[in-house]
């Protein structure tokens, strides 16, 4: 039984979570960012990551898996209240990705 857990906590560490929702962005819009990605995982009734630096992590491995890449040179100003002002990089379907 001891095994059994630690298998199941072992399996839910190493899942990303979120990347169905970076494949229905990626699907369906041009360029989005981490403030779509929060909108769109708020309305699907999940709980954002916390720390909020564990977003990045999100991004990073939905990279990772040819889902998803970054818009060269492309950045807007978070629209996500109390959030800094400081420009939040663009994503985009990679080219040829495997969705």
């Amino acid at each position: 039984m001891i095994i059994t857990n630690f298998v199941n906590m072992e399996n839910a560490i190493n899942k990303p979570t979120g990347l169905a929702e970076l494949k229905l962005l990626a699907e369906n819009m041009r360029l989005f960012s981490v403030d779509d990605f929060k909108i769109l995982t708020l309305a699907n009734g999940n709980k954002l990551p916390t720390p909020g630096s564990n977003l990045a992590n999100i991004f990073r491995s939905g990279a990772a898996q040819g889902i998803i890449e970054p818009a060269p040179g492309k950045f807007e100003k978070s629209k996500w209240k109390g959030a800094n002002r400081a420009g939040r990089q663009l994503w985009r379907k990679r080219k040829g990705g495997i969705i």
